[in-house]
């Protein structure tokens, strides 16, 4: 008796867990998404919690961007690679001021330390902090826990490695041309030809 009760609490800690976790994604459960997909409606419309905000907002939506080149910044204070992908967005960024959205996405570091660290820098994007549906969920076939994502008109353009950010292939994204980057997946020996 002893045995069934204790399986039968098992079960239902397990089933109640699943459900607080369906609850927190608007009661859908969200799958990673391949490129060329649309980005789920429950992480478009998300309202992401930041700091760093130009506009005094505490959140924000990727929806709020709509159809510009969105390029995710998957960092960490403590990730020299992160600090120099970082560098070379704000340069990028430079470029071309109005056609791109730079959105850095703290991932796996305190969330106090990004404000300091982007104000430090001069960065004047607002930085996702305590949200893990991109990169842990939404992009888990193609981040390595850091890296770089790119969303156009709503859809998964690329997660490249970093060498294949570039003002090229920034223009031709943003002229809907064929970017040529291979894109990250989990296994490192095995790169997509985007």
């Amino acid at each position: 008796m002893k045995i069934l009760a204790t399986l039968i609490i098992i079960t239902a800690l397990f089933f109640s867990t699943k459900a607080q976790t369906n609850i927190a994604y608007n009661n859908c459960e969200l799958k990673p998404i391949a490129i060329g997909e649309k980005v789920p409606e429950q992480i478009w419309n998300k309202a992401l919690p930041i700091v760093n905000s130009p506009t005094m907002h505490s959140h924000i939506k990727l929806s709020d961007y709509g159809n510009k080149l969105i390029i995710l910044d998957l960092w960490a204070t403590n990730c020299h690679p992160c600090i120099e992908s970082l560098a070379l967005l704000d340069s990028l960024n430079r470029v071309f001021k109005d056609e791109i959205v730079v959105i850095p996405v703290l991932m796996h570091d305190r969330i106090e330390r990004a404000d300091p660290f982007m104000k430090k820098k001069g960065y004047k994007w607002p930085c996702v902090v305590g949200d893990t549906t991109i990169g842990t969920h939404m992009m888990k076939d193609y981040s390595f826990i850091w890296g770089c994502i790119w969303i156009k008109d709503g859809k998964l353009l690329g997660a490249p490695l970093k060498k294949y950010l570039t003002a090229e292939n920034i223009r031709k994204a943003l002229k809907g041309e064929a970017v040529g980057f291979m894109n990250r997946t989990p296994n490192r020996q095995k790169m997509e030809k985007q």
